[in-house]
């Protein structure tokens, strides 16, 4: 079966994906072993592209019927494992958050604790049971 229109599309998104996971790794939006990591699915993508009868063995071991079904299954796997990681990163990003708020809230409840009961001492003259209005 011919796969020309699949596989230059597949090469052109790997491509550009590749470009621009070396410009994010340049300006250290994250480190080298993610960049490692992302520069090996792109070039297993232009691999499985180029060469799809490299991936008859596992499709013949997992009994599939084609090599879509198995690019379907990895893709699910990849994406829900993402996924599961994008929920945990952004629920530990929430409870720091969380912890910053309380603090900047028990902090701010001193300070005003502090300037009442300052403002306080100096409102009463000395020697007078009387504040001053």
């Amino acid at each position: 079966m011919n796969y020309l229109g699949i596989q230059i599309i597949t090469i052109a998104f790997s491509i550009f994906m590749i470009y621009f996971t070396y410009f994010c790794w340049r300006r250290e939006y994250f480190e080298t072993p993610a960049f490692f990591g992302w520069l090996t699915i792109f070039v297993g993508l232009i691999a499985g592209s180029v060469f799809p009868k490299i991936l008859q063995p596992f499709i013949e071991f997992l009994s599939l019927a084609r090599l879509f079904d198995l690019y379907v299954i990895i893709g699910l796997i990849f994406l829900t494992i993402i996924t599961f990681l994008n929920f945990l990163h952004a629920h530990k990003l929430k409870n720091k958050l969380d912890r910053i708020i309380q603090d900047q809230a028990i902090e701010n409840g001193n300070r005003k604790r502090k300037k009442i009961h300052s403002d306080n001492e100096s409102e009463t003259e000395p020697g007078s049971d009387k504040v001053k209005t």
